[in-house]
């Protein structure tokens, strides 16, 4: 499942058309996911609202990794192998598809760092 919303409506009647889970649904099975592994120990988790859904649970340490979006940009102009401006809109996309799925899901703001308890600036 991508890190973005689909349309509700369109997700919803492929749901009752069997077509595939709902993406509440599939959330869901995110979230029971992240919380067995965790259970498990000795795991990193990357993405997919992990900070949110494991916030009280003991002994888990959130970390939030960020840059400077033109440090981002060029990064993935080189690893993609593509011009600066398509790097630019995929790096924009990614992020606003992020967002929009920590919002959606989870009512918070994935940025807000009162959800990690260490942000790294790697630029």
């Amino acid at each position: 499942m991508p890190e973005d919303t689909p349309f509700p409506l369109s997700d919803a009647l492929e749901s009752l058309l069997g077509l595939h889970p709902s993406s509440w649904k599939l959330r869901e099975y995110a979230d029971e996911t992240i919380r067995k592994l965790v259970a498990k120990g000795n795991v990193i988790l990357l993405g997919r609202g992990a900070a949110i859904v494991t916030s009280l649970l003991p002994h888990v340490l959130h970390v939030r990794l960020v840059a400077p979006f033109s440090l981002r940009v060029q990064n993935c102009a080189e690893a993609y192998r593509i011009t600066p401006e398509q790097a630019a809109l995929a790096v924009q996309e990614a992020d606003e598809a992020r967002h929009r799925y920590v919002q959606t899901y989870f009512g918070v703001n994935v940025a807000d760092p009162s959800h990690y308890d260490l942000v790294i600036n790697t630029g």
